[in-house]
């Protein structure tokens, strides 16, 4: 009959979708009567629910509930007689001019475990960029800490030995850049200091010599 081929191809249609890797789509049959608990879509054009099955029953029920389309959690499937408890997603839509309610149901872990392979890879981008940051903080301190505070002692030592030839370089502008000025600015004064006694006692040896010359 037209309603039967109608129904052959609802079913052939539902037989061909899959939700996530193992998951299907399929119908169950809600009406009173002899076709109570059927399932419609499977390979196996005989499937029926186990209403006498108290897991089976909850299930059921949970399905008749709903009045046009909900989302359900349920532990064990329909598609395997409730012989796990592993949880499943229910996508469930009430056909009501057939008494049907129109199931898709996956796993759980299907469903979420690309998101929980993207939280994966996002979580490792994390502890890398964690990695390159403490790494780019290591080297910051120390060319911007260590580098400064060593040529500090150095220039430091130069000057406590007597050794005012070393230029103390100035290379930040903030505290260690300014005690690097500073130190750099005594090391010239006292250049231009010895400088000037220099000055000053060959000037005075050069006057003791005409002195020592006219006598």
């Amino acid at each position: 009959t037209e309603i039967g081929a109608t129904l052959d191809k609802v079913y052939d249609s539902m037989r061909k979708m899959q939700v996530a890797q193992t998951g299907r789509v399929f119908a169950v049959d809600l009406r009173d009567g002899p076709a109570k608990g059927r399932l419609y879509g499977l390979a196996d054009a005989n499937a029926r629910l186990d209403l006498e099955q108290p897991r089976a029953k909850t299930w059921f029920d949970g399905l008749a509930a709903v009045d046009t389309e909900s989302e359900l959690a349920t532990k064990g499937s329909a598609l395997n007689g409730f012989k796990d408890d592993l949880p499943r997603y229910l996508a469930v839509g009430r056909y009501v001019p057939w008494g049907w309610a129109v199931v898709a149901e996956a796993p759980v872990d299907e469903l979420t475990g690309p998101a929980r392979h993207a939280i994966t890879w996002l979580w490792g981008g994390v502890a890398v960029a964690v990695l390159i940051l403490v790494g780019v903080l290591w080297w910051s301190v120390g060319f911007l800490v260590s580098r400064p505070v060593r040529e500090l002692s150095a220039g430091i030592a130069h000057l406590s030995s007597g050794d005012l030839r070393q230029t103390i370089a100035v290379r930040t502008q903030d505290e260690m850049g300014l005690l690097a000025s500073n130190l750099e600015a005594f090391r010239l004064n006292l250049v231009a200091s010895l400088g000037t006694v220099r000055g000053s006692a060959d000037a005075v040896a050069a006057a003791s010599g005409e002195i020592a010359q006219g006598n």
